[in-house]
């Protein structure tokens, strides 16, 4: 069995790799790929009413040459861009890992977004490849993109599944399979070796684009060490063991689900398995049988409200005496947001019999669980605590890759019911009481200092130099 991955130092130099860590997301992957070898590293499900199927850490790693190898092919070079416009896949994971091993940038948009912010955003990003989900996103990119064949990706278009293309584009716009472009990077490999591109931690890796509540979407530049450090800050400060599970459903295109549900689980060598249908959540937990859970405070509500929907008659009369007893014995041992297992026959009784089930309805194997995205209900919280689950809340933003603080990461340190946890290794966070209308007030703006801090906006100076100070720091805003 393959020994969990150990923490790092604290006291380590955080502002650049060291000796053993991994310069580059996809010598990141290698490396786990080496470690792990033939462990589950994704499960999907393929398509309807079919089972989960489990690829390993070998499979993909060489799904992931052969794409990288056909992206070179397609005239995508060191310092390009890759785009996708694809939900939460097996694909997504290698595009993103294949483009990095180009010494390219991808960035990923949401199926759901208009059509019209797709073309935006490829126009501003100007990639040399698209990949897409379907025809029916290439019908929709192909209403707003126009009729000059330069304005789409010199690379081409590649788009998943077997259907032949009837979209009319522009001459000169080629469309190719999925299926027949890994192909093709296969036939190339049988002549030659796949080379990597030369990496450096500061290569661009990605561009996250802000969803433009505020303006035309943003991309935020984050570059490989950006990504690292946020991940080998947390290596090994969880309880993971190579091999156990997740449910991933956060979407990838936006950083906390794509640092934490995707580079955090790879390096970890973690079984991931994505979601196929989001409105069965808990269905397909029950199913997967998760060990830990990245989620928004959005899932964690409609759990609550469902369970204490369903408190009537009896059931309701055992439920509120469970949860009871469950919070009185967590106030005892004065810890927050950590589990505690249940004490005296009486609530090990009523846990057996109630809370039991709402951990089996996630397969009963959860250890703990991260909420992001946005605050938590102390109600809920105190809720999912009394279940049986340690929940750890965090704060982050897009431009700080996302991680800046968290609870349950620090040995010696009590988590905090309604707080975001304490600063990761290698961040300082102040506050600028100058940015506060009250002079008198010891209130401001959150500063944020780090290696995780973005490179910018793409190609927005004026909007960078907005929100960066002198020395480097981050204005939350």
């Amino acid at each position: 069995m393959t020994a969990a991955l150990t923490p790092l130092p604290l006291d380590r130099d955080w502002t650049k790799p060291t000796k053993g860590d991994p310069i580059s997301l996809y010598e990141m992957m290698k490396k786990s790929t080496e470690r792990y070898q033939d462990l589950p590293l994704f499960g999907s499900i393929p398509g309807r009413n079919m089972p989960r199927v489990n690829i390993s850490y070998d499979a993909v790693h060489e799904s992931v040459v052969a794409a990288a190898q056909a992206m070179r092919d397609c005239g995508v070079n060191k310092e390009d861009r890759v785009a996708m416009i694809l939900n939460n896949s097996v694909e997504w994971a290698i595009i993103a890992y294949a483009t990095n091993a180009l010494g390219a940038a991808y960035t990923s948009m949401y199926t759901t977004q208009y059509g019209e912010e797709w073309a935006y955003i490829i126009s501003d990003a100007e990639p040399t490849l698209l990949i897409l989900e379907n025809e029916e996103i290439l019908s929709k990119l192909n209403e707003h993109m126009g009729d000059d064949a330069n304005a789409w990706p010199s690379g081409g278009i590649v788009i998943l599944g077997e259907d032949e293309n009837t979209i009319q584009l522009p001459e000169g716009v080629s469309v190719t399979r999925w299926s027949d472009f890994l192909k093709s990077g296969r036939v190339t490999l049988e002549k030659t070796t796949f080379e990597p591109a030369k990496a450096s931690h500061k290569d661009l890796a990605t561009l996250i684009y802000t969803s433009g509540t505020t303006g035309v979407p943003k991309g935020v530049m984050l570059s490989n060490w950006n990504i690292l450090h946020n991940i080998l800050s947390m290596q090994g400060r969880f309880e993971l063991t190579p091999g156990d599970r997740t449910a991933s459903f956060l979407p990838w295109a936006h950083s906390f689900g794509q640092m934490g549900d995707l580079h955090f689980m790879v390096l970890s060598g973690i079984h991931v398995n994505i979601i196929s249908d989001l409105t069965k959540i808990v269905d397909e937990c029950s199913e997967i049988k998760p060990h830990a859970l990245f989620a928004v405070p959005r899932v964690w509500n409609r759990v609550y409200d469902k369970v204490m929907a369903g408190m009537t008659g009896i059931k309701g009369v055992l439920g509120k005496r469970a949860l009871k007893l469950a919070k009185r014995r967590i106030e005892k041992t004065g810890l927050e947001m950590v589990a505690v297992p249940p004490k005296g026959f009486m609530d090990k009784l009523l846990d057996k019999i109630v809370l039991n089930k709402v951990r089996g309805r996630f397969g009963g194997e959860m250890r703990f669980c991260i909420s992001g995205g946005a605050a938590l209900s102390p109600d809920v919280a105190t809720f999912i605590q009394c279940v049986g689950f340690s929940i750890f809340e965090g704060y982050g933003l897009t431009e700080t890759s996302p991680l800046i603080s968290l609870n349950g990461w620090e040995d010696g340190h009590p988590c905090a019911l309604g707080s975001v946890g304490r600063p990761v290794p290698g961040v300082t966070v102040s506050v600028d009481t100058d940015a506060w209308d009250d002079p008198d007030s010891d209130e401001g703006e959150l500063i944020i200092h780090g290696p995780q801090i973005m490179q910018g906006y793409w190609r927005k100076p004026e909007e960078t130099a907005k929100v960066m100070t002198d020395d480097g720091g981050f204005r939350t805003g």
